[in-house]
């Protein structure tokens, strides 16, 4: 019966703990989405500057240092996070998303594969336009000597 109540008791006081860890990661993430939102916002006045004919020098020098400060709070708020929570953290579309090292290693080389993938389609595309050409230059040549 003395075991069962321990365990029970550690039960509770691993599960108290884990409310309280969430409860400390919302304002933090809450912070990282406002930042992050603040970062897309600054990307697409720069681009809406960019697309003008003459964008004044200042407007985009004020642009860029607001960029780069607010860059700055993202990266540290984001490895603040990453910290505490002990998982690589991703933010997407307003979310926060955590990974564990294994899950972001297999993302990144998931992604390294579509990569090698593209790059190796992109590469037989040109190969074949290469053929192609040569194919249609000999048909030519041939043509032009009867």
């Amino acid at each position: 019966m003395g075991i069962t109540a321990r365990t029970f008791l550690l039960f509770c006081l691993l599960f108290s703990l884990q409310a309280v860890a969430r409860v400390d990661l919302k304002p933090l993430e809450r912070n990282l989405i406002n930042e992050h939102e603040k970062l897309v916002k600054i990307n697409a006045q720069l681009r809406a500057l960019s697309k003008k004919e003459r964008p004044k020098q200042s407007e985009m020098d004020q642009i860029f240092r607001e960029k780069k400060s607010v860059r700055e709070s993202f990266w540290l708020q984001l490895k603040k996070l990453e910290k505490i929570s002990g998982a690589k953290v991703l933010v997407r579309n307003g979310r926060v998303n955590y990974l564990t090292k294994a899950k972001y290693q297999e993302a990144v080389q998931s992604k390294i594969e579509g990569i090698k993938k593209s790059l190796n389609d992109r590469r037989k595309e040109e190969e074949s336009q290469v053929q192609k050409m040569k194919f249609n230059g000999q048909n030519s040549s041939q043509t032009v000597g009867q």
